[in-house]
């Protein structure tokens, strides 16, 4: 994970995450979303993103067309 991504959802439905992913999806411009699953709940990951700008400005556009409060999630740091 080498890139900025933005967390929109962590729901227990993977129906639910698939729809939302596939609502992100046809955002225009697009949005790329995919569902990641972890423990019995799945998330659904916006991105990736090449700097926190293109991230928060994906964050804002969430906001404002889905009502979705979206996280930022930075890179992970090589050591």
């Amino acid at each position: 994970m080498e890139a900025w991504y933005v967390l929109a959802a962590d729901v227990r439905d993977e129906i639910d995450a698939l729809r939302m992913a596939a609502m992100i999806n046809h955002q225009g411009p697009q949005i790329p979303a995919r569902v990641l699953s972890k423990s019995g709940s799945y998330r659904v990951v916006a991105g990736p993103f090449n700097d926190i700008s293109e991230a928060k400005d994906a964050a804002k556009r969430l906001k404002i067309d889905l009502e979705i409060d979206g996280i930022l999630i930075e890179p992970v740091k090589k050591r």
